[in-house]
């Protein structure tokens, strides 16, 4: 029996954590999201393949009734955005990681506690996919919003930001009308990578096909 649940819910955050890796990588093509994901993903495997476990992972192979498995009968899909695919795909994978720290006590505890640290990150990550997918939710709770233009201010752009981002901007619109496309892109990116890491929404100004 425990092996079956360990079995189980082993799969469900592999299978979890592929689905939200690919719209990270094809669908947002976001180097840093997908690098966290797929970095979540192998500590887990890391995990439970470790040499201390390769008898559990022996007796979790052994365990699996895959004709027998009621849950096959029981797929209905009533997800019907990419954010919602998502959202459940996370919800998924939290729950899995619950279940293994949970029943890894009776089986190892030392990878329970660790099963514990990948659920946490596991919910981190998941705020940072809320900027992406839902950025209207940002935008109806902002407090401070915060227009930059590098032009105007006659400072470097990425400094002013950093300074903002300590102050408690929650949102930068970038504005720069007059600096060209090539550096522009740069510069986008660069800000982008910035706001990600800190949980800032981020807004070019004018320029949709750069955005």
């Amino acid at each position: 029996m425990l092996y079956r649940i360990l079995d189980v819910n082993l799969n469900r955050a592999r299978e979890a954590l592929r689905v939200i890796e690919d719209y990270a990588r094809f669908g947002l093509d976001n180097n840093y999201l997908s690098a966290e994901i797929k970095t979540l993903r192998h500590r887990l495997t890391s995990l439970i393949a470790s040499s201390r476990l390769s008898v559990i992972n022996r007796q979790i192979i052994a365990g699996r009734d895959v004709m027998g498995d009621i849950g096959q009968r029981d797929f209905i899909s009533r997800k019907r955005t990419i954010p919602d695919i998502i959202t459940a795909n996370f919800k998924r994978l939290e729950e899995a990681l619950r279940a293994l720290a949970e029943y890894l006590k009776t089986a190892h505890p030392p990878t329970a506690r660790q099963m514990e640290k990948l659920r946490f990150h596991a919910y981190e990550l998941e705020q940072y996919f809320s900027f992406n997918l839902y950025p209207k939710r940002q935008l109806d709770k902002m407090r401070l919003y915060v227009l930059v233009s590098g032009s105007l201010s006659g400072r470097d752009s990425l400094q002013v930001i950093q300074s903002i981002i300590q102050g408690g901007a929650e949102a930068i619109q970038l504005r720069e009308k007059g600096m060209p496309d090539n550096k522009l892109i740069k510069l986008i990116k660069e800000i982008r990578d910035i706001t990600l890491r800190h949980k800032v929404l981020f807004i070019v100004n004018d320029r949709v096909d750069l955005a």
